[in-house]
């Protein structure tokens, strides 16, 4: 995954992601996308990270934590 490096997705992706400085960068977009297409083991490295990644998203986890943050705000038994 390539991602910028402004708003929330370098907490979704942490270090299973490229983080460009610039969004609107369209050779720096390019440039990683070749060397993520022609690089395999940058490749592998990045797709093993992203499903390690995604192990911590689920919706177990989102109804947990979605009742923890409810119960801050409403009283819940």
């Amino acid at each position: 995954v390539i991602v910028s490096n402004f708003g929330s997705l370098s907490e979704v992706m942490a270090d299973a992601a490229v983080y460009i400085k610039d969004p609107f960068d369209i050779k720096e977009i390019a440039g990683w996308i070749y060397l993520l297409f022609t690089d395999n083991e940058i490749h592998k490295i990045l797709k093993e990270k992203g499903k390690e990644r995604a192990k911590n998203f689920n919706w177990e986890n989102c109804a947990k934590k979605t009742l923890e943050e409810l119960k801050g705000i409403v009283k819940i038994n």
